[in-house]
């Protein structure tokens, strides 16, 4: 639930001249939610995490070793062009 904070604040243009103005402020409480719950929200990702938990369970897992993929994806590719 917000709170309301009430607070004032001086303001002091020159030496003389003071203005107090009243500030209201709704300070709304840290909403914190994780990825989880936030897919979970769509039916379509919920089937999605659902089957995959699914596979986890029965063990039908795709093991990739990430070194080697980096090298295939970041490996600079040479392309002939041939003309007519």
């Amino acid at each position: 639930m917000a709170q309301i904070h009430l607070t004032q604040i001086q303001l002091q243009d020159d030496k003389d001249a003071k203005t107090v103005v009243q500030v209201i402020m709704l300070i709304e409480p840290p909403f914190e939610e994780d990825e989880t719950t936030y897919l979970l929200k769509s039916e379509t990702n919920k089937k999605h995490l659902l089957k995959a938990l699914e596979n986890v369970e029965k063990g039908n897992l795709i093991f990739v070793n990430l070194d080697e993929y980096e090298k295939i994806v970041f490996e600079p590719q040479t392309y002939k062009i041939e003309e007519d």
